[in-house]
């Protein structure tokens, strides 16, 4: 089982990377997570293949700044959840 962690230093969002040059699908596999340990150190879990739903739904927020672009996928209701805390 592999995990990518993403630390959330300023706020709560669900974001991952997603781009035209860097495609969410292209970097994670199916059967990984994705972990966001938010401000407050609390955490929440989200497999990849509920991310790409979302993202093949159309169900996230694009977003980008200079060095990347990604997606959020805050709108993930808790079926898509393995466990969010606080």
């Amino acid at each position: 089982m592999t995990f990518e962690i993403k630390k959330r230093n300023k706020d709560r969002h669900k974001r991952v990377s997603h781009g035209e040059a860097r495609p969410s699908a292209s970097e994670n596999s199916l059967d990984g997570w994705h972990a966001f340990v938010f401000p407050d150190m609390k955490s929440c879990f989200v497999s990849n293949a509920a991310i790409a739903e979302a993202i093949a739904n159309g169900d996230f927020k694009p977003g980008q700044d200079d060095l990347d672009q990604w997606a959020e996928v805050d709108a993930l209701v808790p079926r898509d959840l393995l466990r969010c805390s606080g």
